[in-house]
């Protein structure tokens, strides 16, 4: 599921589209002023009737953004994206800190002859 935002400068309005997958068809989930709507978007054809789920005046468009953000940080949403984000950074930590021990057995194994020199 995912939000369409379609600006509109002239009449200074930003329309929200919900777009949905049910099976092979793409779905639209629209307001027609009383019920919402489930408009199947047919194939190879354009429509140009299909109605957005809500209508916002454009200056408002970020803020909406921002709280939707922020409702789905209260629920820990995660999108995609961040899901991947969180693993490299992960793997990273581990990388870093396999590399860490590493590096001290190394440094170890070079300086226990030194050390028996100077006795």
């Amino acid at each position: 599921m995912e939000l369409i935002f379609n600006d509109s400068y002239e009449t200074m309005q930003c329309s929200i589209y919900v777009r949905d997958k049910n099976g092979y068809d793409t779905v639209i989930i629209g307001y027609d002023g009383e019920n919402l709507m489930h408009q199947i978007l047919p194939k190879n054809t354009i429509r140009t009737d299909i109605k957005p789920l809500f209508i916002i005046p454009i200056h408002m468009k970020d803020e909406l953004i921002k709280a939707f953000i922020n409702e789905g940080a209260k629920s820990n949403l995660r999108t995609d994206n961040e899901n991947m984000l969180k693993g490299k950074l992960e793997a990273v930590e581990l990388h870093l800190k396999d590399m860490r021990e590493i590096s001290q057995k190394l440094l170890d194994n070079k300086l226990l002859p030194f050390e028996g020199l100077k006795q």
